[in-house]
């Protein structure tokens, strides 16, 4: 049995836990209101001001993105392939985020920059919501319910592509095509009836001339 020191031991360890995550969950979100000004400044410089509320929807995207990527890690993204899919896009999440924020402190401090900077800046920056709507929709696609309806589907596709190919083999035979003349003749005899029966009721009738009176 326990004893009330045990449960004293395991309810400091329980409180030390619920501390410790709501203060990483604190440091977390700093760090996203952090990197969340620097994306904004560098992905907002030298855009119109009608625009900036486009580049706003572009940093709220890879900022969601890593917000979002470790809940659907710990709640979501269990099969194999989806988890290890997932934990390489927030790996480059993370990576964009940290190159942003180098490249915006350099500039605002006009610090001199690296030579990779400007490839990134002309190349990376302008396409990180991309590579977030990207990863994204690997996810979805990856996700086990997706594949088990793929999987259904493509049995059915190769079932039916299955059944045509057989179908045509049939379609072959002697029985098949004596089949097929028959109802060939049967059709041709229904139509030349019916144009017969057609002709014969359009066909105009003669009156009988009136006879002379003791013929």
């Amino acid at each position: 049995m326990e004893s009330i020191g045990d449960f004293m031991l395991e309810g400091r360890a329980k409180a030390f836990k619920t501390l410790a995550i709501v203060a990483g969950i604190v440091v977390y979100g700093g760090m996203l209101v952090y990197s969340g000004v620097h994306n904004y400044n560098l992905m907002t410089a030298g855009v119109p001001a009608d625009l900036l509320i486009w580049s706003t929807v572009g940093v709220v995207a890879l900022e969601i993105s890593a917000a979002a990527l470790p809940l659907a890690l710990h709640f979501w993204c269990h099969s194999p392939i989806q988890r290890y899919t997932a934990f390489a896009f927030y790996g480059i999440d993370l990576a964009i985020i940290f190159l942003n924020v180098i490249l915006d402190f350099g500039t605002t401090a006009g610090s001199a920059l690296p030579a990779w900077s400007s490839a990134w800046l002309f190349y990376g920056v302008p396409a990180t919501p991309i590579i977030s709507g990207f990863g994204w929709t690997m996810l979805f696609m990856l996700d086990p319910s997706s594949r088990q309806r793929e999987i259904i589907e493509q049995l059915k596709a190769s079932t039916f592509e299955t059944l045509s190919q057989r179908i045509v083999v049939a379609a072959k035979d002697a029985n098949i095509n004596a089949i097929v003349e028959d109802a060939a003749r049967q059709m041709a005899f229904d139509i030349v009836s019916k144009s017969m029966t057609t002709s014969k009721h359009d066909k105009p009738k003669l009156e009988n001339p009136t006879l002379p009176p003791g013929q």
